[in-house]
């Protein structure tokens, strides 16, 4: 009797891992939701305090954001994971390959995540018009004309300017894409901050080419306090995906209301994540 009911309690406790298991990035992501909203009250800045009056980008939405609106999912690269948090977030960060065989922007991280997901897919699912990161991770010399031309069609269809912001890595891309008047943003590259010389190297060169442009400049929270000491007045987009930052009150309070940053990106559960 008593081996029955052990192995009873075993199945149940089996079983009840295997629910939570199953379910366990809908009850993370539900838990998430709690604590922004949680904070909601409390975050009160707004991004259109950092648009300056003769900004040739004072259409665009980013500027229309408050509080916990500026915080957004980081990767969001299936389609699932996009339709299950439309209705959470103003906007969303996805990743982006430009093909040259075929002129499509494919929702993908590295090559080999290359299917059929296109950026196009989430616009036709898209009926509130939200906001769109798209961190484009081969742009260059020999591709982006063909790209700018593909951006320009897909604008010409959904109207994505005022609403998307373009980051990549190439200075000559982010001119192109600043030419046509689309929002973008700098990826800066890493440096080793203990080394003086190589610091002093990276903070000028990158300095000369933001005085000349205006573009934004993204990267890890772990940068901000060096970029926000090295590039004064620089507005910022971030990302802070370590998974119990994105569950720590207090931490996206201060994020919500950091007035060197536009929008940080959180590691957000949900079905769907890749």
């Amino acid at each position: 009797m008593q081996r029955r009911k052990l192995l009873t309690w075993i199945a149940i406790l089996i079983f009840s891992g295997g629910i939570l298991f199953w379910f366990r990035f809908a009850l993370v992501n539900r838990l998430q939701h709690y604590i922004l909203q949680n904070i909601g009250s409390e975050a009160v800045v707004s991004n259109h305090n950092f648009l300056s009056a003769d900004s040739i980008h004072s259409q665009h939405r980013i500027y229309s954001l408050t509080g916990i609106d500026r915080i957004w999912p980081h990767r969001v690269n299936s389609l699932r994971r996009f339709r299950y948090l439309y209705h959470e977030f103003p906007g969303f960060e996805s990743d982006i390959r430009f093909s040259q065989t075929d002129h499509k922007l494919y929702v993908a991280h590295d090559p080999d995540e290359i299917n059929y997901l296109t950026i196009a897919d989430y616009f036709l699912n898209d009926p509130d018009h939200k906001l769109f990161w798209l961190d484009v991770k081969n742009l260059g010399d020999s591709n982006i004309n063909s790209f700018c031309a593909e951006l320009q069609k897909l604008d010409a269809a959904y109207s994505i300017k005022n609403r998307v912001i373009l980051e990549s890595s190439d200075t000559s891309a982010l001119k192109r894409i600043e030419e046509l008047g689309y929002l973008a943003s700098y990826y800066l590259p890493p440096v080793n901050r203990a080394d003086p010389i190589a610091c002093k190297k990276y903070t000028d060169s990158i300095s000369g080419f933001l005085k000349n442009h205006s573009v934004f400049i993204s990267q890890d929270i772990g940068m901000h306090d060096f970029i926000t000491k090295n590039f004064p007045g620089q507005k910022q987009l971030v990302w802070d995906i370590r998974f119990w930052n994105g569950m720590n009150n207090d931490l996206l309070l201060k994020h919500s209301n950091d007035t060197s940053l536009l929008i940080c990106l959180i590691n957000v559960k949900s079905p769907g994540y890749m």
